[in-house]
C-alpha cells in the first residue's frame, strides 16, 4: 500500500471523520458503558478496578510486584533516593524545569505555557484549528514536553521509595488538572498524535506506579477512560506523510502500549494488530539497509531505536514477538549506536536533537549519553560487546527488563571492549577509531531522501574525539520553531565542519524541517580500514549547481599509530570563488594561535590537539561562537574559520595531531 493512499486514508478520511464526530457528535462514555467494553463483568467501580488491575498486572514493563527491596537497591545505584525525593518535592511545590528554564506555578499549572517567554499557547481551539506559529520567539516544545507527563516517573519512584502518599496524591491532582484544562480534542496538547501517544504511555506508567488498591476508584476509572480516548485519537490521526518519520513510530508505539493495556477489549486487540503492522513496516521504510535512521540525525536515530526496542520488549512479554526481520533490522540500528558513541559514551551532535525520549526515566541523566539503550539491548540480544561498552545495567534496562534482566546481564560473558572502524555505506556515515581517537564522519545525504527533515546541511562534516576529550564538534540544534534565524544558523553549513563556497548553502531551506532540494548526491569513492590507518574519500555535487560550478572532493585519513588525523579538500571550479572552512570546538576547549599556520587546542582535562595547515593566501580567524549540547541551551565556544579566494583549482589540507 503506497503512502499516498495512506495519506488519503488516514490524514484525510479517518482524521476528517474523527474531527467531525469529536466536535459535533461526541458523547462521553458513562462508567457502565465503558465497563461493557471489557471481557469481564463488574457491578461497581471498585470491582471493575480490581478486575482490571488483576487482568492487566503483567501487561506493562513493571508492576507493583517489582516494588521490593532488591529492585529498589538496583534503582538506587542509578538515581539516588535523595535526588529522587528532591525532584519529587520540587513537583509538590509546583516547580518544574524544562530545556534550561525553571518555573514555579503560583496559581495552578498552565499546560499551555512557554516557561521562558511566559507566552500562552492556544488551549481552547479545536485541534484541527490550532496553529503553531514559527519565528514567534516562543517555543511550543515547552507545553508539549510538560504534557508528556515524564514526571510520573519521578513521583512514582519517590512513592515506591518512601511510601509517602503525597506523591501519589500529586500525580492524581496533576492528571485531574490536565484533564480539566485540556478537554478532549481541544488545544495544542491535542495537536498531533505523537504528543498524545507519548503522554498516554507515561500515564500508563503512572497507573502501574500508583494504582495499588481500590481507593480513589473514581479517579482511576476516569484515567482509564481518558487513556481509552487517547487510543481513539491516535487510531484516527496517525501521522502518515509521503516520507513518514519518528512521529509515526511514536504514534504506533503509543497505540501498541494502549492496545496491550486494553487488550480485554475489541478495540485494544485492533490497536495491537494495527500498531504492530505499522512498526514492522516503518522499521524498514525509515532506515537504510545498514540500520541508520533516514532522518540523518544521531539523536533521532537513538529516539527511534528506543521506540522500536520498547515495542520489541513489550511484544515479547505478550508472547507475540515481531517477525525475525524486524529484530534483525533493530540489531543493525543498535550496532550503529555501538559504533557512533565516543569512548566516554557521548553521542555526536550530528543533526537535530530535542532531547526526545519516549520514557524519560531520569531527568537528571545525560541525554547525550546513549549507553543506557545499549545496556538494555545487551540483555535482549545477548551481546557481550554491548555490555562491555555499557559496563553497567542501566536504569532504562531496569524499568524495561526488571531484576530478571539484571540477572541475565550478569550472566553475559565479560570480555575486553573492542570496537573497530566501520563504514555504514548505505547512509554514508563512517566511524574511524584507534586507541586514542574516535572520528565520526557524515558523508551522506542531508536527510529523509532529499527532504532534509531533522538532518542539517552538514555533508562532509565530522567530529573528532582524541585522548579522552571532545575537540572538534558539531554545533548542535538549540531551537526549532521559536526563532527561524537561529534555527537556520544551527542547520547551516557554516555551523558545521565543512567547506562553504561563495556564502551559499548546500541546500536552500524551505521551512523549519525541510529543504527545497538536496543537490549534494554524495558519493563515496574509497574506504579502506586496517590496523594502521583508515581512509575515506568522497565527493558531493551541491556546488555544481552554481552559475560557475564547483566540484568538492574530501579525503579523511586517520593514521592510527602516528596519532594523526588529516582532512584534505580538492576544489575545482570555473571562474573565481570564495572558499570558507569552519572548524568548531567544544565549549571546554581553548585555542592558542602559534605563528600563522598552527593552532594548539587544549581541553580542561589537559589533553592537547595540534592543528596545522597552509595559511598562505588565507584569512585565519578564531572567533567566539555557540554550541548547543542540549535543546534550548547554548554554551560559548571557539571556531576556527579560514577563508580564501581561488580560481580554477585549490587544494587544502589540515592536520590534527594528538
Amino acid at each position: 500500500m503506497s503512502n499516498y493512499f495512506r495519506i488519503v486514508q488516514h490524514r484525510l478520511a479517518l482524521r476528517g471523520w474523527f474531527a467531525l464526530r469529536t466536535r459535533f457528535f461526541r458523547k462521553s462514555l458513562s462508567d457502565a458503558e465503558f465497563f461493557k467494553l471489557f471481557a469481564f463483568e463488574a457491578k461497581s467501580a471498585e470491582e471493575f478496578l480490581r478486575l482490571f488491575a488483576r487482568q492487566s498486572r503483567h501487561d506493562f514493563f513493571f508492576n507493583l510486584g517489582n516494588r521490593k527491596e532488591f529492585f529498589l537497591q538496583l534503582l538506587s545505584r542509578h538515581d539516588s533516593p535523595q535526588n529522587v525525593i528532591m525532584r519529587a518535592e520540587a513537583l509538590l511545590g509546583d516547580k518544574v524545569s524544562l530545556f534550561g528554564a525553571s518555573h514555579r506555578f503560583e496559581n495552578g499549572w498552565n499546560w499551555g505555557l512557554d516557561l521562558k517567554t511566559k507566552r500562552e499557547f492556544d488551549t481552547s481551539s479545536f485541534f484541527t484549528k490550532v496553529s503553531i506559529p514559527s519565528g514567534s520567539g516562543s517555543d511550543i516544545k515547552f507545553p508539549w514536553e510538560l504534557s508528556r507527563f515524564h514526571f510520573a516517573w519521578t513521583l512514582g519512584k519517590a512513592y515506591w521509595l518512601t511510601n509517602r502518599l503525597a506523591y501519589k496524591e500529586k500525580f492524581i491532582a496533576l492528571v485531574s488538572d490536565w484533564q480539566a484544562k485540556n478537554p478532549f480534542g481541544y488545544g495544542i496538547n491535542w495537536h498531533n498524535a505523537m504528543e498524545v501517544a507519548i503522554r498516554a504511555a507515561n500515564l500508563v506508567a503512572g497507573f502501574y506506579f500508583f494504582c495499588d488498591g481500590e481507593s480513589d476508584a473514581p479517579f482511576w476509572i476516569s484515567l482509564l477512560k481518558l487513556l481509552y480516548e487517547h487510543g481513539d485519537y491516535i487510531e484516527h490521526n496517525l501521522e502518515y506523510t509521503r516520507r513518514s518519520g519518528n512521529h509515526l513510530v511514536a504514534d504506533a508505539l503509543g497505540l501498541l502500549t494502549l492496545g496491550v493495556f486494553f487488550k480485554q477489549t475489541k478495540k485494544g486487540q485492533k490497536w495491537i494488530r494495527g500498531a504492530k503492522k505499522i512498526l514492522e513496516e516503518e522499521i524498514f521504510a525509515q532506515t537504510f539497509y545498514d540500520g541508520v535512521d533516514y532522518e540523518m540525525s544521531v539523536a533521532y536515530h537513538r529516539f527511534v531505536a528506543e521506540m522500536f526496542f520498547v515495542a520489541l520488549v513489550l511484544m515479547e512479554r505478550q508472547k507475540t514477538p515481531f517477525e525475525a526481520g524486524y529484530k534483525a533490522r533493530l540489531q543493525r540500528m543498535l550496532d550503529f549506536v555501538f559504533h557512533y558513541l565516543k569512548p566516554d559514551g557521548s553521542a555526536p551532535l550530528v543533526g537535530d536533537s530535542d532531547d526526545g525520549r519516549f520514557f524519560n526515566v531520569n531527568p537528571d541523566a545525560d541525554l547525550n549519553n546513549h549507553l543506557d539503550l545499549l545496556s538494555a539491548a545487551s540483555v535482549v540480544f545477548s551481546r557481550a560487546d554491548y555490555k562491555a561498552f555499557a559496563r553497567n545495567y542501566s536504569e532504562l534496562a531496569l524499568w524495561l527488563l526488571g531484576a530478571e534482566g539484571f540477572e541475565r546481564f550478569q550472566r553475559l560473558p565479560s570480555q575486553p571492549l573492542k570496537r573497530e572502524s566501520k563504514l555504514f555505506r548505505n547512509s554514508g556515515f563512517a566511524i574511524m577509531q584507534s586507541e586514542n581517537a574516535h572520528v565520526f564522519i557524515d558523508a551522506g545525504e542531508l536527510g529523509k531522501r532529499g527532504w532534509g527533515g531533522h538532518g542539517h546541511n552538514d555533508t562532509f562534516s565530522f567530529e573528532l574525539f582524541a585522548n579522552g576529550a571532545n575537540f572538534v564538534t558539531d554545533s548542535g540544534t538549540l531551537c526549532y520553531t521559536s526563532d527561524r534565524a537561529l534555527r537556520n544558523r544551527f542547520r547551516s553549513i557554516r555551523a558545521h565542519n565543512g567547506v562553504m563556497i561563495d556564502d551559499e548553502e548546500l541546500a536552500e531551506f524551505a521551512g523549519d524541517f525541510k529543504v527545497k532540494k538536496d543537490p549534494t548526491r554524495p558519493r563515496i569513492s574509497k574506504w579502506e580500514s586496517s590496523a594502521d590507518e583508515d581512509v575515506l574519500e568522497a565527493e558531493h555535487f551541491a556546488y555544481r549547481a552554481l552559475p560557475e560550478p564547483v566540484a568538492h572532493k574530501r579525503r579523511f585519513h586517520l593514521k592510527k599509530r602516528e596519532n594523526l588525523f588529516i582532512v584534505s579538500d580538492a576544489l575545482s571550479a570555473i571562474g573565481e570563488h570564495k572558499a570558507e572552512w569552519n572548524f568548531h570546538f567544544a565549549p571546554e576547549i581553548e585555542l592558542e594561535q602559534i605563528g600563522s599556520r598552527k593552532i594548539v587546542a587544549t581541553s580542561q582535562n589537559g589533553a592537547t590537539l595540534s592543528i596545522e595547515f597552509d595559511a598562505e593566501g588565507k584569512d585565519v580567524i578564531i572567533s567566539d561562537d555557540l554550541v548547543s549540547r542540549r535543546y534550548g541551551e547554548s554554551e560559548k565556544a571557539k571556531t576556527l574559520r579560514l577563508r580564501q579566494t581561488f580560481r580554477r583549482e585549490l587544494e587544502f589540507q589540515i592536520r590534527f595531531s594528538f
